[in-house]
């Protein structure tokens, strides 16, 4: 009796899964695992206000938490989010700073990390090699333009083709406009140049209308003077956004807003984001709906703009916002659409607000109480988006998908700037033309700073170009770069505090040594080698305290130094070649020891077959690879470094 019915329903079945097979068979098969990183979250933030942000609560409650995580060495963004990628740490990655030298180039030419490739195969790729399907936006290392090993569908920061501006437009009657809406008063026009970086130079016109209340109100935007359904039109001290095609159908844009205007209009103050694209590749078509669904990729922020009073604090929450929306929506439609294995996306915006408003040492310039306050309420505010994010990613996961919530490190209060640069013209090691350029023919060392540590470059004969120093001197030139670091003391506090907490010495041809590397008197550094070797201090911090440390892992890297720099707690490296310990640049920092609480990460794994639990013992970054690696059912590379979390692998 059974029969009729049930084959009515197995008919139906398969008329659905005939219209749209793939995606049909897609949804109801696969998994997703989601990697969602955060950059800056700290560790200890997150726990202290934990009842302010309710979706990563849920995910503390409910799925399975590493509380004792470290970021790698150093601990930059650039650095651990290559070591999250590939579960190899920054020796093999190559990205051993945001920023560093090769060798064979001038000793000043530096590369961005940001925009290189990693020295071994990122996740997204490896899978992809065993048939997965990965995607990945805005995830630091996976620049489809530079690293050859892309996901199946990659997003990543594109080109800056115009900086961000504030200009004054000068309106008059307006002529030779079609399509021109009504107006309460005679239509005013007025015009910019947009100056394009490696485009065709643009003439933006805007026509402005007048309401019931004879004001001009609204503004169109439009690029040859016909006002259509695609031009953005905006009200005063309203968001608009103007996309432009740049070359090979790439698309970019920018923000704007009419902020002021004249009493008798005529004139209003226009300010508008940078013009920003993105790097998008994919299967044939993919860029084009990408563009069509969510138009051009926005800028993630602006603190240049907020800094000189160009805009308010609102309208910049406004622009990070729209840049986490954007990724977030972008994510989960890939997601749905394309039902990848692997996701990987990623939002800033906790990094940007800790650079700038990480206000808690008394030592830093400008501290006061209420002033510490106010930076504090702009640090909620990041921490809160991101919670935000977290809510959304969980409405957008299915019943058997898994969610990763990362970070690369936490954040430091920085109270002083030490410029290594400064430090090495001033011992004769750095020399400037009168015009200010270094003088490569007489500069035996250079340092390229990031965040607070720094590598120093030896110019070497045969290895960089145009480099003076001999092999047979080369060992003199780096025992005197580190005697200047190891003894350099803050003439503003202690006689005996050295604002070096380690230092490493590279032997590119031999290895590396032991021994040369020197833990100084902070007190941050006194109080932890005294806890580790469980000794009370008679008169703590009051002498240079010395001891053998661990030689760096990547102090042979090529792309590393060959004397990297670590400074102690409270002090940033910067390249100011004018003057040591001044005021820091920026109010937070990292890149120093990862086994300090303040720069620990987070990692919460939530979902199908996710246990309820707190892993206590030690777990680094360069696990999560290989812990996705395994729930995939993926070998794990030779070159991870990493161990799966058992935990979560069983």
């Amino acid at each position: 009796m059974l029969r009729k019915p049930f084959l009515m329903i197995l008919f139906f079945l398969l008329i659905i899964v005939a219209a749209d097979p793939i995606h049909s068979m897609a949804a109801a098969d696969k998994s997703t695992i989601l990697v969602l990183s955060f950059d800056g979250m700290k560790n200890d933030y997150v726990h202290e206000h934990k009842k302010a942000l309710p979706h990563l609560y849920k995910l503390m409650k409910q799925g399975t938490e590493a509380k004792n995580i470290t970021a790698v060495s150093p601990s930059l963004t650039a650095a651990s989010h290559s070591s999250i990628a590939t579960g190899a740490k920054p020796e093999k990655t190559g990205l051993v700073s945001n920023e560093f030298k090769n060798k064979n180039k001038k000793l000043t030419e530096t590369e961005n990390a940001f925009w290189s490739r990693l020295g071994v195969p990122a996740i997204w790729n490896e899978a992809r090699k065993h048939g997965k399907v990965t995607a990945t936006i805005a995830f630091p290392g996976s620049n489809p333009e530079v690293t050859k090993q892309d996901a199946n569908y990659a997003i990543y920061y594109g080109d800056t083709w115009s900086p961000n501006s504030l200009d004054q437009l000068s309106f008059h009657t307006a002529k030779g406009w079609k399509n021109a809406p009504e107006s309460s008063r005679p239509l005013k026009e007025a015009t910019f140049r947009l100056k394009l970086a490696g485009a065709k130079n643009r003439t933006i016109y805007v026509l402005a209308a007048a309401g019931n209340h004879h004001t001009y109100d609204t503004f169109y935007f439009s690029a040859d003077k016909t006002v259509d359904q695609k031009d953005p039109k905006a009200g005063t001290n309203q968001w608009g956004s103007f996309p432009i095609q740049v070359k090979n159908n790439l698309m970019a844009g920018f923000w704007f807003k009419i902020k002021q205007a004249g009493s008798s209009f005529s004139h209003a103050t226009l300010y508008r984001t940078a013009v920003t694209s993105a790097n998008i590749e994919g299967p044939h078509g993919f860029s084009k709906t990408i563009q069509n669904h969510f138009g051009f990729f926005p800028v993630a922020e602006d603190s240049a703009a907020l800094k000189k009073g160009w805009i308010t604090r609102r309208e910049y929450e406004d622009i990070s916002t729209r840049f986490v929306n954007w990724v977030e929506d972008v994510s989960f439609f890939i997601k749905n659409r394309y039902h990848p294995d692997l996701l990987m996306f990623y939002e800033p915006q906790i990094d940007h607000e800790e650079h700038a408003f990480l206000l808690t040492d008394p030592r830093q310039p400008g501290y006061s109480k209420q002033k510490a306050k106010q930076y504090a309420n702009y640090i909620d505010w990041s921490y809160k988006l991101a919670d935000q994010t977290v809510g959304k990613t969980l409405k957008a996961i299915d019943r058997n998908d898994k969610l990763f919530v990362v970070s690369d490190h936490g954040m430091e209060p920085m109270h002083t700037s030490l410029s290594p640069n400064y430090e090495l013209e001033k011992n004769g090691l750095l020399a400037f033309k009168k015009n200010g350029e270094i003088d490569l023919s007489k500069t035996k060392a250079y340092a390229v700073a990031s965040g607070t540590m720094a590598h120093v470059y030896i110019n070497l004969k045969g290895r960089e170009k145009g480099g003076i120093v001999s092999k047979r001197d080369y060992q003199n030139v780096q025992n005197q770069v580190a005697r200047i670091f190891e003894t350099i003391r803050d003439p503003r506090v202690l006689a005996s505090k050295s604002i070096l907490a380690k230092y490493y010495l590279s032997d590119w041809w031999n290895g590396v040594k032991n021994g040369h590397s020197s833990l100084s008197a902070t007190e941050e550094t006194a109080t932890e080698l005294y806890n580790m070797l469980k000794i009370k201090p008679a008169r703590p911090y009051q002498s240079v305290i010395k001891a053998q440390s661990k030689k760096s892992e990547w102090s042979h890297q090529p792309h590393a130094g060959d004397i990297t720099l670590v400074a102690a707690r409270g002090y940033m490296m910067d390249s100011n070649s004018k003057s040591s310990f001044h005021s820091p640049s920026e109010l937070g920092n990292h890149g120093g020891n990862p086994e300090r609480s303040n720069l620990r990460p987070v990692l919460f794994v939530y979902g199908k077959g996710i246990p309820n639990q707190r892993i206590t013992r030690r777990i680094s970054l360069i696990d999560v690879a290989p812990t996705i690696y395994k729930m995939m059912g993926i070998p794990v590379p030779d070159f991870v470094d990493g161990q799966a979390i058992k935990e979560l692998t069983r």
